[in-house]
């Protein structure tokens, strides 16, 4: 098949998976195959001409195999994001330094992937506003029972945006307590993993710089939930904190590729385990992330190249 000037020759949107794009020419397009959230795609035999730069996009994607091409582009060829694919063999790339106007210099040709530095770090502070009144801790997250935004969780640890369905926190506080309301999205309820056990079973941590230490305290979707000592917090700190944090989660949704399916998890965290006085315009080093097990994906506030509690990589609070 020949595609000409169109945005991108080869789409396949979210939920895509294992689906398989061979033998085509895709000519005069820019961006010749664009997978949004899929799995396992795999593009392997095919021609594609770019003009100019080329640009092979794969946003929340994972899996990906692209094994055999033979890419031409008198610009630069780019893949985005590079995490998503596994496997990459085989492939013929031509590249130039073309302008227009100008004799474009001598290609080079290479079977390599193309280096793409990861994101940096985002220099931001999340906010957190002040609760009216406590929440209810029951795994509900009603409407207007949580003050301020959802903040997305979407990068992996690397820091490019993690793939598969979205995942969404709130935060606020009192005098008491930092409140964290979590909801993680699932195509398939059905593969919800209920357990307690980390980086097997669907949960959740929330990682903030105490005191003592660094807190590291896990809630799952089957409602335990775990002060560790992961970071270094001594063991009796843990322990205590363990006893004194509350936490609700609570599964929904009711049928497969059901978007309204996932698990939703909210934590009350007491300010004086932590050894925290909160006060508006005080910052703390925080950072929060997920394991989902249906498709075993890591999500996280911010990517710290390692595990979530490295807070000197991590995002911070910023109290309003």
């Amino acid at each position: 098949m020949i595609w000409n000037r169109c945005a991108s020759a080869y789409y396949f949107d979210e939920g895509s998976a294992h689906s398989v794009v061979e033998r085509n020419v895709a000519i005069g397009v820019p961006m010749p195959t664009h997978n949004h959230i899929t799995t396992g795609m795999i593009i392997r035999d095919n021609v594609f001409v770019s003009d100019e730069n080329m640009k092979l996009s794969f946003p929340r994607s994972r899996d990906c195999i692209f094994a055999g091409n033979t890419l031409y582009a008198p610009g630069k060829i780019t893949v985005t994001a590079p995490n998503a694919v596994t496997s990459w063999v085989g492939n013929v790339l031509f590249t130039g330094n073309a302008q227009k106007g100008a004799i474009p210099a001598a290609f080079t040709i290479t079977e390599e992937m193309p280096p793409t530095p990861a994101p940096a770090r985002r220099t931001w502070a999340v906010a957190v506003p002040r609760a009216k009144q406590p929440p209810v801790l029951d795994g509900e997250i009603e409407d207007g029972e949580w003050a301020g935004s959802f903040v997305n969780i979407d990068r992996d640890p690397s820091r490019w945006l993690a793939s598969g369905a979205p995942a969404f926190i709130k935060l606020m506080y009192d005098d008491q307590y930092l409140y964290v309301a979590a909801n993680t999205v699932l195509f398939d309820i059905g593969l919800l993993a209920k357990g307690d056990q980390w980086g097997r079973d669907d949960g959740a941590e929330v990682c903030i710089a105490g005191a003592k230490g660094t807190v590291v305290i896990r809630g799952f979707a089957g409602g335990a939930c775990v002060s560790v000592t992961d970071a270094g917090l001594p063991a009796e700190e843990a322990e205590r904190l363990g006893k004194a944090v509350r936490f609700a989660a609570k599964p929904y949704g009711k049928k497969r590729n059901d978007w309204k399916s996932g698990w939703r998890g909210e934590w009350a965290i007491p300010f004086n385990e932590l050894g925290i006085q909160p006060k508006p315009g005080m910052k703390v080093a925080f950072n929060y992330g997920l394991y989902r097990a249906e498709d075993r994906v890591w999500r996280s506030l911010e990517g710290t190249g390692a595990e979530n509690w490295r807070l000197n990589e991590a995002a911070v609070l910023e109290f309003k």
